[in-house]
């Protein structure tokens, strides 16, 4: 990273600072968590704390958003498909 970009990061306010590599991973291991990872998802979803992480949560809510449409549309047909073999 340059010098003129750590400038500028430092003169954002808390709430605009971005997420570093080490904590997007943190995050992405907790939100894998079945249950409290979940609602801690939520809870940064819907936090206004810190806008890189509440984006993040986002992007983990619709991610598990398309995985369960996938499922729920792949599962049947495959099933469906062994049941005529």
């Amino acid at each position: 990273m340059k010098s003129w970009e750590k400038e500028e990061i430092a003169t954002l306010p808390e709430k605009y600072v971005p997420l570093g590599a080490w904590m997007m991973l943190l995050y992405s291991v907790v939100f894998s968590i079945p249950l409290f990872g979940w609602i801690y998802l939520v809870y940064c979803a819907c936090s206004a704390r810190s806008v890189p992480r509440r984006s993040f949560a986002r992007y983990w809510i619709i991610l598990y958003l398309v995985v369960i449409v996938v499922a729920a549309v792949v599962v049947p047909s495959v099933m469906a498909s062994m049941g005529k073999l």
